[in-house]
């Protein structure tokens, strides 16, 4: 099994050999993975949400692609020549069309290439869950990062990515952000991963790893109770915080401001915690870092998805999802939300809390 593999010591061996076998073996190997998830209870406060997806907790197999003649497209949706013919399994037909199409592309003819884009992979949630464990596949295979010329990854210049580039032990000069000019490429020694997560399902190879990562060896403080607010950013904040804060800070919960912290650093504040607090949003990736039975608490007014639910999961949480006021002090009705034609509108739209009792008076049916 895939978890088995990625446990396992790994032995030095010759990176071009190991690409060279996967050519061999059709340019395309899958790890499979199996096990399937017992039925969890669905969270009664969300389980009419137009945006949830609760049955998906299949442990997904994760399939690596090589070739020695490849033309890549690097879109959201990805697609790939392989000596002139279609990837199928990896390939899009809205990106099989643009290659077809193409009449400029980048010549990586002599670079070899990791390709570690992934959608949303510019943000810090998808970075951490479906960029950084194609790095772990990689790596489970033999193949040393190294070895690669050019690593691609969705966007470079953020804190946290130069921060997981360094504990991995890759080379941040060889990393190379995904722009116009290099979505479409041409390439004589070219590797990608397909997606890690299904349905936004975090598997436990997954969690361990990211754990691994950046947080072992980490002390365990004092057992605290966080509060992870969004009023630095620009959307789904709670607009009467100043309120809201004052409550907290007499119920001897602290406020986080994730952004202002490294990884590591939010690392060491969720393995503290005994209970979390917070709208939803990027902040509660850090769950991850959480001991099991840590509650948290997610708020939300209209836009939710299942995705720190299914991460509390995967982790062993309590976890207790609270529907808020909208700003306008209206609540929004779950099974009617328009996401097709209002997406982005729901998507940043802020929330409002009477109350700190209206917080932890929620019970799970």
């Amino acid at each position: 099994m895939f978890l088995t593999r990625l446990k396992r010591p790994l032995t030095p061996k010759n990176s071009q050999f190991i690409i060279d076998t996967i050519v061999n073996k059709g340019e395309k190997i899958t790890i499979k993975r199996g096990a399937q998830y017992p039925p969890v209870n669905v969270p009664q406060a969300v389980s009419n949400h137009a945006r949830f997806r609760g049955n998906a907790f299949k442990q997904k197999g994760v399939s690596v692609f090589a070739s020695n003649n490849v033309m890549a497209c690097l879109d959201e949706e990805k697609g790939f020549f392989s000596h002139g013919k279609v990837v199928n399994g990896f390939s899009y037909k809205t990106a099989v069309d643009k290659l077809n199409s193409a009449k400029d592309y980048a010549d990586y003819s002599k670079f070899k290439v990791l390709d570690l884009t992934s959608p949303g992979g510019k943000f810090y949630s998808h970075f951490l869950f479906d960029v950084l464990p194609k790095v772990q596949v990689i790596k489970s295979l033999g193949i040393d990062l190294n070895f690669f010329d050019k690593i691609i990854i969705n966007f470079k210049d953020l804190p946290f990515i130069k921060e997981a580039c360094e504990l991995l032990k890759i080379d941040f000069n060889k990393v190379e952000g995904r722009n116009a000019q290099n979505r479409i490429l041409k390439c004589n020694c070219f590797v990608s991963v397909s997606e890690p997560r299904d349905a936004l399902y975090t598997s436990d190879w997954i969690v361990d790893f990211i754990r691994e990562t950046f947080s072992s060896n980490l002390p365990i403080s004092t057992s605290t109770s966080i509060y992870i607010s969004r009023n630095l950013g620009s959307k789904r904040i709670i607009t009467n915080e100043n309120e809201l804060l004052d409550e907290l800070n007499l119920a001897g919960i602290n406020t986080v401001y994730c952004e202002k912290n490294t990884v590591k650093q939010n690392a060491k504040v969720f393995r503290a915690a005994s209970v979390v607090v917070a709208p939803h949003g990027a902040g509660l990736a850090n769950i991850v870092f959480c001991r099991p039975g840590t509650t948290v608490v997610e708020l939300f007014s209209s836009h939710w998805s299942d995705e720190f639910w299914k991460l509390c999961i995967a982790c062993g949480l309590n976890y207790i999802p609270v529907q808020v006021e909208r700003e306008n002090g209206t609540m929004a009705d779950l099974a009617t939300l328009d996401y097709a034609n209002s997406y982005l509108k729901l998507n940043a739209e802020n929330m409002r809390v009477n109350s700190l009792l209206s917080l932890f008076n929620c019970s799970e049916n």
